[in-house]
């Protein structure tokens, strides 16, 4: 996290202050067993949704989320089942902030189009303007 977070403070507009940080909408697509989603609300974000295809990773993240301090409020924080390939209809123009962390690569591999699928739908879910961060 500590690599992206310069470059969300820069471009991702209203990522500066933790005010502004808790308002951006962030989606985190194929967040498997990775800390971000933590590291992401220890900093501050709050609306944030996480998916995975895996219903075992969102399991895990989930048990993630269980190391934030007692008391924190996660009413923000959307965890579900989800495919990339397929996001639903009514997140369109939903998010300021789009951070994938290999997901694309392994859509990639398996060919079929999939991976023009998924970016589409990226494209269509960040609002105008937003940012998308891909790490490979």
């Amino acid at each position: 996290f500590e690599v992206i977070k310069p470059i969300l403070e820069e471009y991702a507009a209203g990522a500066s202050s933790a005010e502004e940080r808790s308002r951006l909408s962030v989606l985190v697509p194929g967040c498997g067993n990775d800390p971000l989603l933590l590291d992401l609300y220890n900093a501050g974000y709050r609306a944030l949704t996480a998916f995975d295809y895996s219903s075992g990773a969102v399991e895990r993240q989930c048990e993630l989320m269980e190391y934030l301090p007692m008391g924190s409020d996660l009413s923000s924080v959307d965890l579900r089942v989800e495919d990339a390939r397929s996001l639903p209809q009514d997140w369109g123009e939903a998010f300021d902030v789009i951070i994938e962390k290999g997901a694309l690569d392994a859509i990639y591999l398996s060919g079929d189009g999939n991976f023009e699928r998924c970016a589409e739908g990226f494209a269509r879910v960040v609002k105008r303007g937003g940012l998308c961060i891909s790490i490979s």
